[in-house]
């Protein structure tokens, strides 16, 4: 099997359909465009013009997350070129629909850059942050966002980066858990460092969950450097890596992800009693039925919990990468258990999200999309989307006599 034969093999875990490359047709007609307007004009130019595509073409679609932080391009100019030169390589190897996103510092990409290149908006996009941890963040919180696309889920995804092995346990751990979830994500690497180990990495793919096909291709951001030379690995990161499934809910049930940092459990108030709080108060809307409680509590601080009750996962202290895992986590359990929304209208399951921390328009849109009820604790700085219910703190850790009478009408829906 030759390298473009296994790049359209490693992208699942089956061989290619007639849907995973390009029809002769359409990539005869795709390399014809870029070739004529290459000297005119851009093709992301072109394509970001060509306004609203036939939903159908997303079956082609490559998502291209590319990590310029830790890749960077030693002749690299701007990443319109940049972006030109990989789609013609990656049409050679059955990558079709090409859609970028670059992750990095003010110093990659500028001001300027970023005016210049935003109407583009859709076909390729520029996300800055301040630090490596963070750009690294940001770009896998969109990466599961992406994935977790009922339209997106038979797209390619591919992560552009330079592994190093501060990155590696969070960068593998959300390949491997979407890998396990069918999701088709695999990564470019100019190498694979020593740090992995030799006995991770093996030539031939086979059907063990979660391991990660690595396109091993250290020229290919480099513009004009002729005939590329790469090759193909699979890496299989330790098995704690990857996160298991949410269990999976029957008819409309809840799953509450509480930041205890942010909200910590009132003194004197049991874990039972805020159970039935959370029971209570999403059950005046719509049927609660049994709920999860996964519980984000920063490392080293102590919180004493039921383990029948409730999960506990070690969260960072930073707000910036403890929002992250919990936006990472929510998206996943969407996977896991898929929304109703056949009646145009939420039917569940609920998700309950406890933190101060800003989600963001476009996730909260996301899930209540796709069918989920979601309900958020208010606060001040929360933008809330449509659909999604605000509940009262006070409310839903005090004890029930200490709530008053009308506590129900304090309830607030939010609105466009």
């Amino acid at each position: 099997m030759g390298l473009t034969d296994k790049l359209g093999y490693i992208s699942s875990h089956r061989q290619p359909a007639a849907t995973d490359v390009c029809s002769p047709n359409l990539f005869v007609c795709c390399s014809f465009i870029r070739c004529f307007l290459s000297s005119r004009l851009s093709i992301f130019h072109y394509v970001g013009t060509m306004g609203t595509r036939d939903r159908s073409l997303s079956e082609y679609r490559t998502n291209i997350l590319w990590n310029a932080h830790r890749w960077l391009p030693s002749n690299y100019k701007n990443p319109i070129s940049l972006f030109g030169s990989v789609s013609d390589s990656l049409s050679k190897r059955r990558f079709c629909n090409p859609r970028f996103v670059g992750f990095g510092h003010q110093d990659v990409f500028t001001s300027e850059v970023l005016i210049r290149y935003q109407i583009y908006d859709g076909y390729y996009g520029i996300r800055r942050s301040r630090s490596a941890e963070e750009i690294l963040y940001l770009m896998l919180v969109e990466l599961v966002l992406k994935a977790s696309s009922d339209t997106l889920r038979e797209c390619r995804f591919l992560i552009f980066t330079r592994l190093e092995e501060e990155d590696w346990e969070m960068i593998s751990s959300v390949a491997s858990s979407l890998r396990s979830r069918g999701r088709r994500v695999m990564f470019a690497v100019p190498d694979i460092p020593s740090f992995i180990g030799s006995s991770n990495v093996f030539r031939e793919q086979n059907d063990v969950e979660g391991r990660i096909p690595v396109w091993i291709c250290p020229h290919l951001l480099e513009q004009g450097s002729g005939e590329q030379v790469d090759d193909i690995a699979f890496i299989e990161p330790p098995p704690s890596y990857t996160m298991e499934k949410f269990p999976r809910f029957q008819n409309v049930d809840t799953c509450v992800f509480w930041d205890v940092h942010d909200y910590p459990l009132p003194q004197g108030l049991q874990l039972s009693t805020f159970s039935d709080n959370i029971r209570s108060a999403l059950g005046s809307h719509l049927p609660c039925g049994n709920h999860s409680i996964y519980a984000y509590v920063v490392k080293g601080e102590e919180f004493e919990y039921d383990e029948d009750a409730i999960t506990v996962r070690k969260a960072p202290s930073d707000n910036f990468a403890r929002l992250a895992q919990l936006k990472m986590d929510i998206l996943l359990w969407t996977i896991d258990n898929p929304g109703d929304n056949s009646n145009l209208n939420p039917g569940g399951p609920n998700l309950l999200i406890i933190s101060k921390q800003s989600f963001g328009r476009s996730i909260l849109d996301s899930l209540t999309y796709r069918g989920h009820n979601v309900f958020m604790i208010d606060f001040e700085k929360t933008v809330f989307g449509p659909n999604v219910i605000s509940l009262p703190w006070e409310d839903v850790s005090a004890e029930e006599e200490q709530r008053g009478p009308d506590w129900q009408k304090r309830l607030r829906f939010s609105s466009r």
